[in-house]
């Protein structure tokens, strides 16, 4: 493409871009840690697939995503390709830290002359874990071809949000020759939600007049929900408890969970008597993508039957048998 022509493009792509309404956010990888292969002699680069090289606008994490995205180049020295011939092939990319995924953006592998060496058919896996290990949420899409010309490519929902910090693309064909490849890559993040926390933040959840050595389970003691407006999510991801007595207690049915907008979910508070021990203190610590939430967790116990009637007993022993020292005195 002539200079000037990909400059009038770049002008027009840039005030496009300026003048439409944004949704969700941007997630720019931070590195490309684990890939099959990349051609080195004319420097076709695994991080050119996402340091914004051969884009007219780069986008960075944190960026509102915009309407009319920014156009890519055709020049193959912008783009990541394999440098073995092969039509099978992957890649991984770093988030840089955790984030509730929604989709993506990609513009294909668009070296001049022709798109035919980009992804096609491909498998995306999100983890947690690291970038070799702990893949899962398994999404089968198709890129769509580049046209070798500068272009805008393409957006792609994924069908339900996922927690991730690495992203694997296992690429299974593509759209012809006999290498394979990407021009550029940026995940999608909903905007954040609002948190409605039941009991709300550091409350106190008190469970009484328990019998030594038995559990009871508060059902639904705890809801989170997410208040925030259309296209919001928040992720619940863990919890800790900690305290004197913090074995005693559990979130007995937790699950990992993303509260899209109007979702909440309930979770169960369980309390374990373990010794006749009177009083129970713990504090419970609910991670979530806003930041934590706090409560409280206060038990009292009491002994159970059979050891009521033994103090009983006990009792009467104690006070006949001090009668009985009384009246020898007397």
């Amino acid at each position: 493409m002539h200079a000037s022509l990909f400059r009038l493009l770049t002008i027009v792509a840039a005030t496009l871009w300026a003048s439409v309404g944004f949704a969700t956010t941007i997630i720019k990888p931070t590195s490309a840690p684990d890939f099959e292969s990349q051609y080195l002699p004319d420097g076709r680069f695994a991080e050119d697939s996402r340091n914004g090289v051969g884009l007219a606008i780069d986008l960075e994490t944190g960026d509102p995503a915009p309407g009319v995205y920014p156009l890519h180049n055709s020049n193959w020295e912008d783009q990541w390709l394999t440098a073995v011939v092969d039509t099978d092939t992957w890649i991984t990319y770093d988030l840089g830290a955790e984030y509730v995924v929604s989709g993506f953006h990609q513009w294909n592998y668009n070296e001049g002359g022709g798109g035919g060496r980009g992804a096609n058919a491909v498998e995306l896996t999100f983890s947690t874990t690291s970038a070799l290990a702990g893949f899962g949420s398994s999404h089968s899409t198709t890129f769509g071809q580049a046209s070798g010309l500068s272009h805008a490519g393409e957006t792609q929902s994924l069908p339900d949000y996922v927690v991730a910090r690495w992203v694997r693309l296992d690429i299974n064909s593509n759209h012809g020759g006999n290498h394979t490849g990407l021009a550029e890559i940026r995940f999608l993040a909903p905007d954040p939600g609002i948190l409605a926390a039941t009991p709300a933040d550091d409350a106190t959840i008190t469970i009484t007049g328990i019998e030594s050595f038995q559990t009871t389970t508060l059902t639904d003691a705890i809801e989170l929900e997410n208040i925030g407006g259309p296209d919001t999510a928040i992720a619940i991801t863990g919890f800790t408890i900690n305290g004197p007595d913090a074995l005693q207690f559990d979130l007995s049915d937790y699950a990992d969970t993303i509260l899209a907008s109007g979702e909440s979910v309930e979770f169960d508070v369980e309390f374990t008597s373990l010794s006749s021990s009177v009083n129970y203190n713990a504090v419970l610590t609910i991670h979530t993508s806003l930041g934590d939430v706090t409560y409280n967790l206060f038990a009292t116990a009491v002994p159970e039957p059979s050891t009521l009637a033994l103090c009983g007993l006990a009792g009467l022993g104690l006070a006949w048998q001090s009668r009985r020292r009384r009246l020898n005195d007397e």
